[in-house]
């Protein structure tokens, strides 16, 4: 699998509601199933102007499209400054293929080496 990682664009929104919306994916997150395209779309504007929250997506360099992606929170607590949290999403479709190892790689790369964290959270469901 040819693909990289960058910073999530405007023009990602219609990947991320394909992905979101397989039932393999909002049955393994806190989302709600089935979301509309515009909520997509305002969940992501709304993460492009915060200043505690990071998008990365993974992208297929032959489809040249979204594979998966990884958004790093960082509390706006003092006491918790020294931390982050993330979650991630893979493509059912590309799956066992690297992906999700590869976001993860980014998220500690980023978030030891360019915000200073020293922890790092992942929530995830004990069945996942």
């Amino acid at each position: 699998m040819d693909s990289y990682i960058r910073s999530y664009e405007s023009n990602d929104a219609e990947d991320l509601h394909r992905i979101l919306s397989q039932k393999s994916v909002y049955t393994n997150t806190f989302q709600l199933p089935s979301p509309s395209l515009d909520k997509v779309i305002a969940k992501y504007q709304q993460r492009l102007k915060s200043n505690n929250q990071y998008s990365f997506v993974a992208i297929d360099k032959q489809l040249d499209q979204v594979i998966g992606e990884s958004t790093i929170s960082v509390p706006d607590t003092p006491r918790r400054s020294h931390s982050a949290s993330f979650g991630l999403i893979v493509d059912e479709n590309y799956r066992g293929q690297g992906i999700g190892s590869l976001l993860t790689c980014h998220v500690i790369d980023f978030c030891f080496n360019w915000l200073g964290k020293i922890r790092i959270e992942l929530d995830v469901y004990q069945h996942n």
